[in-house]
């Protein structure tokens, strides 16, 4: 999938929050922490209630990449745990047509 650098989102997150309520693809997360037991997770919707894609621990500092977009139906939450600084989370929103 060839994308414009114009169509990726991307965002620092330093709490739990959701980042779209819309289709999209997760291209990458990438976690800093305070310690080496860092803990949080992304959910495919609008809070943990959706389902749960990627469950972060013990990645001090680690990129998680999709080149081809990780297909996020119903949008991208992040939810902050253990020891959490922050994230930067890319992505890129599908048009209602795709989703």
């Amino acid at each position: 999938m060839d994308m414009d650098s114009k169509e990726i989102s991307s965002k620092w997150v330093t709490d739990s929050e959701i980042l779209t309520k819309t289709g999209a693809d997760l291209l990458q997360v990438l976690g800093t922490a305070t310690t080496t037991e860092i803990e949080y997770k992304v959910y495919d919707g609008e809070n943990n209630l959706g389902e749960l894609k990627l469950d972060i621990k013990n990645e001090f500092s680690k990129s998680f990449e999709f080149p081809g977009g990780m297909y996020m139906r119903r949008g991208i939450y992040i939810l902050a745990d253990t020891h959490f600084q922050g994230c930067l989370v890319r992505w890129r929103n599908r048009p209602s047509k795709e989703g």
